[in-house]
């Protein structure tokens, strides 16, 4: 009865540790956030939400209208899929745009990145959204 009882609580804590329950944030929400100057007309969608036992809760996020200027790109683009965390989305998202039904499309992107083996790399970003695209345009810049 004791192994059985232990059993069920096991159970019971992995189930809990596995699943993703937050009134927050859902799949489908597209969010305002703060933007970088010249992106106001930036949004951002959660397209998925993940636990990770060594991250946490990792929320994958579409940005759309993003714009480039440092490396010479002035035309707006999409970010398919981007994977944050969800303390670094708290700091970063303002109000909730709306909600869509239709996800933007992220597979090919969020594909590459769920099966990645890298133990050495974090999964998900845990500064600001503003902090991860000036990161990204520097990178790109110097390519």
């Amino acid at each position: 009865m004791a192994k059985k009882l232990l059993y069920l609580i096991v159970i019971s804590f992995i189930l809990i540790q596995c699943s993703y329950k937050d009134d927050k944030y859902k799949v489908g929400q597209v969010w305002n956030y703060k933007t970088r100057q010249n992106e106001v007309n930036s949004s951002l969608t959660i397209v998925s939400i993940n636990n990770d036992k060594k991250e946490g809760v990792i929320i994958g996020v579409h940005l759309s209208n993003i714009k480039f200027s440092r490396i010479g790109n002035f035309d707006e683009v999409n970010i398919n899929f981007l994977p944050f965390s969800k303390s670094a989305l708290d700091k970063s998202l303002t109000t909730i745009k709306e909600y869509t039904e239709e996800l933007p499309d992220f597979k090919t992107e969020y594909d590459s990145w769920k099966h990645t083996d890298d133990t050495s790399i974090n999964k998900c970003f845990r500064s600001s959204v503003i902090q991860v695209l000036d990161s990204i345009e520097i990178k790109v810049g110097k390519l």
